[in-house]
C-alpha cells in the first residue's frame, strides 16, 4: 500500500492519478483553508487504521456486518492491540525499529547523517551554512 499526497494547489499529476487505485479528499469545515501535508498524512493514516480495525472485527464476527463477513473469512481474530499481527511479529517489528537508530550510528557515527539527525542541517559538515543558505 502506498499513499500519495498531492500539493495544496495542484494535487497530484495526471500520470500519478492513473497509477492509483483510488482517490480521497479531506473535507475542511469552518475557517480552515488547508492542511499541512504532515497533518493530512496523519489523518489519512489514522482513519486508515480505524477502517482496517473495523474490517478485521467484521471478519472476526464482531462488527455490524459480522455474520456475512465471518462466513467468508474463517473468523480471523484481532490481537490485544486490535491488529492482526501475532505477538512474535509485533516483537520482531519492535526490535527492528529500535535497532535502526543504533545501526545508523554504527554505520556513520559522526558523519553527515548523524549531524543532520542532530539538526546541524545541510552544509554544516563543510564548516557552516552555504552562502545561499544565509540569504
Amino acid at each position: 500500500v502506498a499513499l500519495v499526497l498531492g500539493s495544496e494547489r495542484l494535487g497530484i499529476s495526471a500520470e500519478m492519478a492513473l497509477l492509483c487505485d483510488g482517490a480521497a479528499t479531506i473535507p475542511l469545515f469552518g475557517l480552515t483553508e488547508s492542511l499541512n501535508v504532515s497533518v493530512a498524512a496523519a489523518l489519512v493514516a489514522h482513519y486508515g487504521r480505524l477502517a482496517r480495525t473495523r474490517a478485521l472485527r467484521e471478519r472476526a464476527g464482531e462488527g455490524p456486518r459480522a455474520p456475512e463477513a465471518a462466513a467468508h473469512s474463517g473468523g480471523a481474530l484481532l490481537n490485544a492491540s486490535e491488529g492482526d499481527l501475532t505477538e512474535a511479529e509485533v516483537e520482531a517489528l519492535a526490535a527492528d525499529y529500535s535497532s535502526r537508530g543504533k545501526r545508523f550510528l554504527e554505520d556513520d557515527p559522526w558523519g553527515e547523517g548523524a549531524q543532520a539527525a542532530a539538526g546541524a542541517g545541510v552544509g554544516a559538515a563543510e564548516g557552516g551554512a552555504s552562502e545561499e543558505g544565509e540569504r
